[in-house]
């Protein structure tokens, strides 16, 4: 059994020794998402100017009803193609870095070496798999609400309909509860980004079994942090990032061996994560 305050303290022991190359990959990482998300603030700001301009012609604000929808699409088609594999790439630095010094090229490890398809097809597939959980009873409950309201008006003015919305909510927590089940397969295609696409579900399931509450709970422990680097202009923040990666690298590490004690998977399948081997190794000159 782990506790929380022996992942930290195992992680500070980590990071003193390369916190701040972890800090310029965190630094990377995030101003490459936070580029990235500048598409969400144009999507916003073309569907608030299609609002301004009711007066505009019927053809100008379907271009932009088009064009809103073109960054959406592109936007999703990044994070995709793009943060995915960087995501898969900052979690092989920092379980690295627990053995040995690794390379501040290690952030891109998820686009070299034949990986890149396969990280980006699992991560998509994870993905939708969350949301259809998410959606599955969210969906059908939304649907019965807005049916409820439009046949009984007066749902909505004696607060019947903001309870039945908040319970509605409720309804997502399947895909709450998956994304958690799920939460070692970055990991893992960090690790060896060569298995089954089923595989890594099977993986992960075996990890996560009885995990994902403690999981989610050492998330929340790190609030405090971060509201304390809000106070800096957020830029705080930035600071806190690599301790909360090495923290869950060391969670990681941990369920890695607790699926070698149940025997459900082995060196085999998941070899650790070791020094690069130079070119040439064992080789003598002719």
């Amino acid at each position: 059994m782990w506790t929380r305050a022996e992942l930290k303290t195992n992680a500070k022991a980590a990071l003193s020794r390369f916190y701040w190359m972890a800090f310029a990959v965190c630094l990377v990482y995030q101003a490459i998402a936070g580029f990235i998300g500048s598409g969400s603030y144009l999507i916003n700001l073309t569907m608030n100017f299609g609002e301004t301009g009711a007066n505009l012609p019927p053809a100008v604000l379907m271009g932009i009803l088009i064009a809103a929808i073109a960054l959406a699409v592109v936007s999703l088609a990044v994070s995709f193609l793009v943060m995915n594999p960087l995501a898969v790439g900052m979690l092989r630095y920092f379980m690295e870095s627990r053995n040995f010094k690794s390379d501040f090229s290690t952030l891109f490890y998820g686009f070299t070496g034949g990986r890149y398809w396969k990280v980006v097809k699992v991560m998509a597939v994870m993905t939708l798999k969350v949301l259809l959980w998410t959606m599955m009873l969210f969906l059908p409950g939304v649907i019965l609400l807005a049916f409820l309201a439009v046949s009984n008006p007066i749902l909505v003015y004696n607060g019947s309909f903001f309870f039945l919305l908040f319970l509605s909510m409720l309804l997502m927590i399947p895909g709450f509860v998956k994304s958690y089940e799920y939460f070692m397969i970055p990991y893992l295609l960090a690790e060896n980004p060569h298995l089954e696409t089923r595989r890594y579900f099977q993986l992960t399931k075996a990890m996560t079994d009885g995990e994902k509450m403690n999981i989610f709970v050492l998330g929340l422990s790190f609030i405090g942090w971060e509201l304390l680097g809000l106070l800096l202009c957020g830029i705080g923040t930035l600071f806190v990032i690599p301790y909360q990666m090495a923290t869950f690298a060391e969670l990681y590490a941990l369920m890695r061996a607790k699926a070698f004690a149940m025997g459900f998977s082995g060196p085999d399948e998941l070899p650790d994560f070791n020094p690069p081997v130079p070119p040439f190794y064992g080789q003598t000159s002719m």
